[in-house]
């Protein structure tokens, strides 16, 4: 609907005013001459169904209305015909339809229905092989049921192809040299076409206006074109998507391969340090090791030199005594002293084991045996003592049991 806003009318429900709020169609089709005065639009769907109901039956008259509203603008009446309804419960008499209160009833009921926002502002008077000539009757009718200024009758005649508008004007039906058809949305009217078909009569081949099909493939190409310009944007801008979501996975993947070289490079100057920490570490060992054992030596050497008092307060206790209890008590005392004093020379001299050891840089099992045992057949033995499963799982700082 285009036009919508608040009527003013009299007494006798002529309208004075209305506040127009949209403007007049503008996809439309002129039919014949429009002179100044009240001009009449009716929408394409209410148009093809009248033609079509008038040509189902070319063997006797029909009346249908005219649904839609009437309003002013620019001081010039104007008429938009919306919907058309078939009329039913007719008086057949004499040749003529009348319109009875039955036929009122099923009217009105139709129009809540399907186009509750509308009124009847007409009919349509179907006269096979007459014309369009207006009658007394017609007049008669027309005068009884739409007395009312601005509203129209429309007589067809399918076997001519005629087709007039009439109009009161003061109180009189005037002939209407054209009107407009316009083409819009109309939901409305296609619902009430599909719950009320026309069958055709097989008799007669149904009217086809030749400027209504060409506008309408105009309008159909027009749709297609926009339905295709859009599908193309539409796949340009998919395309567009994809080539940026493509170049970000690329970025990302570059990104994560310098990534990898870099933990690649940092990977193996960790390797290289490690292994430089490693030798070191073994070098140390060694050289501690060395070091303990020349300390050893260098102990058992000045061992030797220690007064023979000394030697036996810091040293175990040796079997000298049997040794000395076999020796001939008659012997003399300057042998005695040799014979003790080689006695000495020969017994191997042990160092002393403490019963733990702090675990320091550089120690494993087999330096700590060589360094108390001075050999590596003890580190078995050190493992037993201290419940160790791995000889190399040992840390800095571990107190071990030594074997005595």
């Amino acid at each position: 609907m285009y036009l919508w806003g608040e009527a003013y009318m009299n007494k006798n429900e002529e309208i004075l005013g209305q506040d127009i709020k949209k403007s007049l169609p503008k996809n439309v089709r002129q039919i014949g001459e429009v002179h100044n005065g009240q001009r009449i639009y009716m929408e394409d769907y209410a148009y093809t169904y009248l033609h079509q109901f008038a040509a189902h039956n070319k063997k006797e008259e029909q009346i249908s209305f005219l649904i839609g509203e009437q309003t002013i603008l620019d001081d010039e009446r104007i008429l938009l015909i919306h919907g058309a309804v078939q009329g039913m419960s007719l008086k057949r008499e004499d040749g003529n339809v009348e319109i009875t209160d039955e036929t009122w009833s099923n009217v009105h009921d139709i129009r809540k229905q399907y186009f509750s926002n509308y009124e009847i502002i007409g009919w349509a008077y179907t006269q096979p092989g007459y014309g369009v000539l207006l009658t007394s009757f017609l007049i008669k009718q027309h005068v009884d049921y739409f007395n009312q200024e601005g509203k129209v009758l429309l007589i067809l005649d399918p076997i001519e192809k005629e087709e007039v508008f009439f109009q009161l004007n003061d109180g009189e039906l005037v002939q209407k040299s054209g009107f407009f058809i316009y083409y819009e949305k109309n939901i409305e009217m296609h619902e009430y076409m599909l719950e009320y078909k026309v069958v055709q009569d097989s008799i007669f081949e149904p009217h086809v206006d030749e400027a209504v099909v060409h506008f309408r493939l105009k309008d159909q190409e027009k749709k297609e074109a926009q339905y295709h310009k859009r599908f193309v944007n539409m796949l340009f801008a998919l395309s567009g998507a994809l080539v940026i979501m493509c170049i970000l996975i690329g970025i990302g993947l570059l990104n994560n391969l310098e990534e990898m070289n870099r933990l690649k490079k940092s990977f193996g100057a960790v390797m290289e340090d490690y292994g430089v920490l490693k030798n070191g570490l073994s070098e140390e060992v060694i050289g501690e090791t060395s070091n303990e054992r020349e300390k050893e030596t260098m102990n058992l050497n000045a061992t030797d030199k220690i007064p023979e008092g000394t030697v036996a307060e810091n040293t175990p206790e040796l079997p000298v005594t049997e040794a000395n209890s076999n020796i001939d008590e008659d012997l003399e005392p300057e042998n005695e002293e040799v014979v003790e004093a080689a006695a000495v020379e020969n017994v191997e001299i042990k160092p002393k084991v403490p019963k733990t050891y702090i675990v320091k840089t550089g120690d494993n099992l087999i330096t700590i045996s060589y360094q108390f045992y001075s050999t590596k057949e003890m580190v078995a033995q050190i493992q037993e003592i201290n419940d160790i499963d791995n000889p190399n799982k040992i840390y800095i700082g571990q107190t071990l049991l030594l074997p005595q």
